[in-house]
């Protein structure tokens, strides 16, 4: 699989940090959006396996061609298209009900009509022109070897970003407040990694985030205290999932796969560390708890395990009625690919909005 989706490397990254949770890269030269996608994992096989998978799935997305409709978001029929052009924006004040746009229909989830999405917002192919205003990214995209665990998986990732985005729309007390005590998180793979944390001089930090349904979402950074780090000085990851330890595992992970996305120098669209930007030689951003707060305990009772007829419907009950996916993937392609939406939430510059 990986040949024909143009991979030509896979490559171990775990020796180029010190923490010694395996990260790997899937080499992909003539991409037309990232060339390098990452994996993550506390084995070997997990992390090699993620790379090629996230490569997999970059490459069905570039490779998305179909194209429905071309028309203004004002002409197309009420019940086929989505509640707001701007949905689909960077920004909120972006995006306009008159500008003519193509528009690929999406499969509904639970018992709703199809609607419309910007092509510009399915497709991953940086080498076509982007559409005035709308954002295009990977968010809610994933891949899996079943249509219903990449679809589960895609809306996951839709309930982070917007988590995140509303977080950021808060005051830094609030967003503090939800900082879990860690002595309150009593999983093995967990007390070995803080263990190995603080005999490697760094500081992690998990919070709760704002999800929009009772899925648990959660932020781990990682604080490198190490005066000879300063390129990795502080990282996050975030993840959502209705089995707390599952989210907890994938907000960690993707911290670590941070910190070996800077050092192997493969993303220049990353920001540098804030201890690289100001020149010290601590990370600058650490803010401390509030006074006498020394965290919540970690929500430890989860909330599933959730199938698509229960996430569509805890979707619907928070105001947010209209869930479809596009399938990215061939038919004969033994990986599912598929991009999800869920117009309302948040994500980037664009803050939520719940239909009442």
């Amino acid at each position: 699989m990986a040949r024909e989706h143009g991979v030509t490397r896979l490559a171990d990254l775990t020796g180029l940090d010190r923490i010694g949770v395996p990260v790997w890269q899937a080499v992909r030269p003539d991409s037309r959006a990232l060339s390098v996608h990452q994996g993550k994992g506390l084995t070997r096989s997990e992390a090699r396996r993620g790379a090629l998978m996230e490569a997999i799935e970059s490459a069905h997305a570039e490779g998305w061609s179909r194209v429905d409709r071309v028309a203004a978001w004002s002409e197309l029929p009420a019940d086929a298209r989505p509640l707001h052009v701007d949905d689909f924006a960077v920004t909120r004040d972006e995006g306009t009900t008159d500008a003519l746009l193509a528009w690929c229909e999406t499969e509904p989830l639970g018992r709703r009509m199809p609607f419309l999405v910007p092509f510009a917002s399915v497709s991953l192919d940086t080498t076509r022109p982007g559409e005035a205003g709308i954002r295009r990214s990977s968010d809610g995209q994933a891949a899996h070897f079943g249509l219903e665990a990449a679809t589960l998986g895609a809306l996951r990732e839709l309930i982070e970003r917007d988590a995140r985005a509303a977080e950021a729309a808060e005051p830094i007390t609030r967003s503090m407040r939800r900082s879990i005590d860690l002595e309150s998180i009593d999983y093995p793979w967990f007390r070995g990694l803080r263990s190995s944390f603080a005999e490697r001089n760094i500081i992690p930090r998990v919070r709760l985030l704002p999800a929009v349904i009772p899925l648990t979402a959660l932020f781990c950074e990682l604080h490198d205290t190490d005066p000879f780090s300063a390129a990795r000085a502080a990282t996050g990851g975030a993840a959502a999932h209705e089995d707390p330890e599952a989210a907890l595992l994938g907000a960690v992970l993707e911290a670590i796969q941070s910190r070996a996305t800077i050092l192997s120098g493969s993303r220049d669209d990353l920001p540098l560390a804030p201890a690289v930007r100001t020149g010290c030689d601590r990370p600058s951003g650490l803010p401390g708890l509030p006074p006498g707060h020394r965290g919540v305990a970690f929500p430890v009772n989860g909330h599933g395990p959730w199938d698509l007829d229960r996430f569509v419907s805890e979707l619907d009950r928070a105001g947010l009625p209209q869930v479809g996916i596009v399938k990215l993937s061939p038919r004969e392609s033994p990986v599912t690919t598929v991009k999800a939406f869920v117009p309302g939430l948040a994500g980037g510059l664009k803050s939520r909005r719940i239909s009442k």
